[in-house]
């Protein structure tokens, strides 16, 4: 049976509403990544299925995130890039991420980038503590996916899901941005 992160019991860093980190701030701070590729057929996005050991068991989020842990030296980036390698298993270098969103959910202040995977390995080394599959989704189909299978702060955020669908379905229209 896989063992918890060790970093699982720190305290998460704050920021404040502005998004600056703060520690009398209310807000912990998190950062994600999603990655796509360009198919003949159309764009896909990666969505990892949580495992049965961490909250949202079940149910799909995106590629990879987590907290920014308190005392941490590091910027969103670099978290998103950190999440990449401990629950994918992907090295990523900062200029591989395009920024895309970044919102307050409940208590949590959420940066979220994209990364073009096109071309690369899809091989990946899951961390199974925290994840137990991948799926590659049409971009054409994320909204009922989404609705089906995504946990529920990321279906129900009034921000992530549409800046996604907004920002994939430029890139897979006319190739950039």
């Amino acid at each position: 049976m896989p063992v918890a992160p060790s970093h699982e019991k720190k305290p998460f860093a704050l920021y404040n509403r502005s998004a600056l980190p703060d520690s009398t701030g209310t807000i912990e701070g998190a950062a994600g990544v999603w990655f796509y590729k360009r198919e003949p057929d159309g764009l896909y996005i990666l969505f990892q299925k949580r495992s049965k050991n961490v909250h949202n068991a079940g149910f799909y989020d995106m590629t990879a995130g987590g907290h920014i842990d308190a005392g941490e030296e590091a910027s969103p980036i670099s978290v998103a890039i950190r999440e990449a390698k401990e629950e994918v298993g992907v090295s990523l270098a900062p200029e591989e991420l395009d920024f895309l969103v970044s919102y307050i959910s409940g208590d949590r202040y959420i940066f979220v980038y994209a990364s073009d995977r096109t071309g690369k390995s899809d091989q990946f080394s899951l961390d199974e503590y925290e994840v137990e599959s991948l799926k590659w989704v049409k971009v054409s189909e994320l909204e009922t996916f989404a609705e089906q299978h995504a946990k529920k702060p990321l279906r129900e955020n009034p921000l992530h899901l549409p800046a996604l669908k907004f920002y994939f379905s430029a890139l897979e229209s006319d190739g950039n941005l």
